[in-house]
């Protein structure tokens, strides 16, 4: 049986997808993502189908997922890296400022570098950048970080600094345990994804999606697809079985 025939039949599943690079194409400025239609064309056949559970699992702020999925109601989101897990039609309220941050949201920047201020972390993002990577400006952050007791995560020309808090894979084992799943997909595109994808392994299915960028790739042993689009035929697929056959009846 191969994992989309398994997934399709399973009595209660959860789909859990990261965004940027997963379900919308990678540009060149965080702002600028948008979910592909086709994308949000399976997450919201998926969603309608009984016994089946989406949630998107992202970096960015909860308030600024939904935003970008538009008529998406009844997806679940996980928020900052899995700091808040937000069911569908929570008004979720942003945490006061924590001041561990203060001097991550003022650090002088350096050309072609941009700063974005989210609930739970400041991320420094560079691609683009003519200058390249800015080694020893990511140095003294790093350091700054580390001395303060706070989390780094290392993604794909962007470096972020966070409040300690569960990452991603904490965010998708509350999921399960909050939605009652017995199956799991996930899907993501970066290192930030790799735990989730793995605890998604021993659940079900992880896929790792292949930016264009090829910066770097999955390790060995983990199912890929090549980007969004491809991402976007697959659940498509899943959809269409799972409609055709539905889980199975309960005892």
């Amino acid at each position: 049986m191969t994992p989309v025939d398994f997934l399709a039949r399973s009595r209660r599943l959860l789909v859990a997808l990261d965004f940027d690079g997963t379900l919308a194409p990678i540009v060149p400025r965080a702002e600028m993502a948008e979910i592909l239609p086709r994308s949000g064309t399976a997450i919201a056949r998926l969603s309608s189908i009984p016994e089946t559970v989406v949630a998107v699992v992202s970096g960015r702020d909860v308030l600024d997922v939904r935003s970008r999925l538009g008529d998406l109601a009844h997806v679940w989101v996980a928020g900052s890296h899995g700091r808040v897990v937000s069911p569908p039609g929570n008004a979720h309220v942003p945490p006061v400022s924590d001041p561990r941050l203060d001097p991550f949201r003022t650090f002088p920047l350096l050309s072609g570098i941009r700063r974005e201020i989210k609930d739970f972390s400041v991320a420094f993002h560079w691609r683009g950048r003519d200058e390249g990577e800015p080694v020893g400006f990511l140095s003294d952050i790093r350091a700054l970080a580390t001395g303060a007791g706070l989390e780094i995560l290392e993604g794909r020309m962007v470096l972020e600094i966070l409040l300690p808090g569960p990452g991603k894979e904490g965010a998708l084992s509350e999921l399960i345990e909050r939605t009652g799943c017995a199956d799991v997909l996930f899907a993501g595109d970066d290192r930030t994804d790799l735990g989730a994808i793995r605890l998604a392994q021993t659940r079900g299915f992880g896929i790792f999606v292949v930016s264009a960028e090829r910066s770097w790739m999955a390790p060995q042993g983990i199912a890929t697809v090549e980007g969004p689009e491809h991402l976007a035929d697959w659940l498509h697929r899943l959809a269409d079985l799972r409609q055709d056959e539905g889980p199975p009846p309960g005892d």
